[in-house]
This record gives structure tokens, C-alpha cells and sequence, in this order.
């Protein structure tokens, strides 16, 4: 059994690894806002904007997949989402929070 799960222990591993960064930061996301001041209409939008990121990624990527191949669909979709997460970082007012917080929801659907 160990020798069958081996070879796909690294893809787990990091499958595993991202599942974990998108909930944490499905989590910090609004507890910053309230911090930075957000009002309830900007955090309502940053969760909308997530929860239609995910429904676009569920929908997208099987297209997405087919086309280039799931390797190249994974990379491109880990590199979206460490770019969201850092835009987050650096950009911290209220009228993007329905923009950039979808593209986390597409790039890496998870359930809530």
C-alpha cells in the first residue's frame, strides 16, 4: 500500500498544503477587514465575491484541464492564488474586496 501512495505522496502533500493556505486565508480575510475598518457591505461583498470565485472555478476548470492539461491548469492556478493572497496583503481598501477575493475562490475551489 505505502509503495502505491509514494509516488503521489509530494502531489498530496502539496494539494494538501494549498487546501490549508486558501482556508486560512478565507479566514483571516475578514477578521483584517473588521481590524482595517471595513464596513458589514465590504465583507458581505469580499464573502460573495469568494463564494463566486468558487462557483467560476468549479465551472472553468474542467474546460481549463482539458485544454492544457491538468500539470500546466495546476501551476497556473497556484500562481493566481499566491498572487490574490499577495495583493491582499498590499492592497488593503474596501473596493477590492470582491475582485481580488474571487480570484482565490476560482483558483482553488474548496468547500465551506
Amino acid at each position: 500500500m505505502i509503495k502505491d501512495i509514494l509516488p503521489i505522496g509530494a502531489l498530496l502533500l502539496g494539494s494538501a498544503f494549498l487546501l490549508f493556505g486558501g482556508g486560512i486565508h478565507g479566514l483571516i480575510l475578514p477578521v483584517r477587514g473588521t481590524i482595517e475598518g471595513f464596513d458589514s457591505l465590504s465583507l458581505g461583498l469580499l464573502g460573495t465575491g469568494w463564494a463566486l470565485g468558487y462557483v467560476a472555478g468549479c465551472i472553468l476548470t474542467a474546460g481549463l484541464v482539458a485544454r492544457v492539461g491538468h500539470i500546466r491548469a495546476f501551476g497556473a492556478m497556484c500562481a493566481i492564488a499566491a498572487v490574490t493572497v499577495l495583493c491582499n496583503a498590499i492592497i488593503v481598501t474596501p473596493g477590492r474586496g470582491s475582485r481580488c477575493g474571487a480570484s482565490p475562490g476560482s483558483a482553488l475551489p474548496q468547500p465551506r
